[in-house]
Formats: C-alpha cells, structure tokens, sequence
C-alpha cells in the first residue's frame, strides 16, 4: 500500500502511538516515533534526516528495520492497515532538542562543510585535489565572501546533485546572486 508521506507524517505524530510503517519489506519510523523508538526504547537503529522540498523544505527524521525483525524489537505490536503501533504514555519532553540536532548547524559543520563551497581563507585547495564539482581556480579567479543565513547553510548542508527540488535550488541560487550583485 503506497502512502503520502504526509500521511506517515500524520499517523506517526499521534500521541499514545509509537507508530512503525510498513513500507514493503521494511517498516519506518517517522519523527515523533523515531524518537520514541531510538530514544525511548534505547534501539540502536540508524537515525536519517531530509528535508522535503516538495513540502516547502519540511525536514523529518526518520529510521526503520526489516519488517521480517519486528518480533525481535517488539513483541506487543498491535498490525493496523497502515503498519502497526505500540501504545504507551511516552515522554516527548525531549523530542524537540532531540529533532533539532539533527537540522542545526554546528561550527564544526559549517567550516568543514559549507565554508569549502564559498571563500574560506584557513584552508587552501590544491588543484590536484578539488572534487570535479569545483571549478578549478586560476590566477584570474575573483573571490569573494557571502553571507548566508541559516536557512541557506542548512541547504547547503543536505543538499545533494541528485535531488529534484528543482525550484528550491532556483530560489536558493537567485538568493546568492542577489547577494552578489550587491556586492
């Protein structure tokens, strides 16, 4: 059964619910139950992040196992049409903080991995050495130092070339060419 995601996003969101999607031969855990499960039950599960372009960069958390290992995990497991749930009163104080992390920049993440992209004067690129999506600098290259917001560094951050959020990017590089007009 093929679901929206924002219909996952809503089932998963239910308070009482620890909420396990079933997505063919996986089961998923979206945000608040991803929380619960990996904070909560203490499951040592790996924990993804995106943002959604397609729903006006809406980020989610999210994680999942082989549908096959859910008696190994859970026992007590009520099957829904959707996938299943585990009732419970679980303590969300700390989802927020926990959700987060996952979407805030640390300085750490934005000098090894945003500044590399715009003008970075404490680390210089050998040529020999730039990835092929880095045009190669010459004598006659202009540099220059753009400030983003928040926003922009968090795109910068999980954007990948593969993605298809073809009018997110559009904004996000009319964004820095108005930037650099102004400059």
């Amino acid at each position: 059964m093929s679901m929206h995601i924002t219909k996952k996003l809503e089932i998963s969101r239910r308070l009482g619910y620890l909420s396990l999607i079933d997505e063919g031969s996986f089961l998923r855990i979206y945000n608040q139950s991803a929380y619960i499960i990996s904070e909560l039950y203490q499951q040592k599960l790996k924990i993804m992040h995106n943002i959604l372009g397609k729903l006006n960069n809406y980020p989610i958390v999210y994680c999942g196992f082989p549908k096959r290992n859910l008696s190994l995990h859970f026992n007590n497991a009520q099957k829904m049409e959707w996938g299943y749930q585990i009732a419970g009163d679980f303590d969300l104080s700390g989802y927020q903080t926990w959700f987060n992390q996952f979407f805030t920049l640390s300085k750490e993440d934005i000098n090894t991995r945003v500044n590399p992209l715009v003008h970075h004067q404490s680390k210089i690129i050998n040529q020999s050495q730039q990835p092929e999506i880095m045009p190669k600098l010459s004598q006659n290259t202009v540099r220059t130092t753009l400030h983003l917001n928040t926003n922009q560094l968090i795109f910068l951050k999980n954007w990948q070339p593969d993605s298809d959020n073809n009018r997110v990017t559009q904004q996000f590089m009319l964004s820095l060419q108005r930037q650099l007009l102004r400059s």
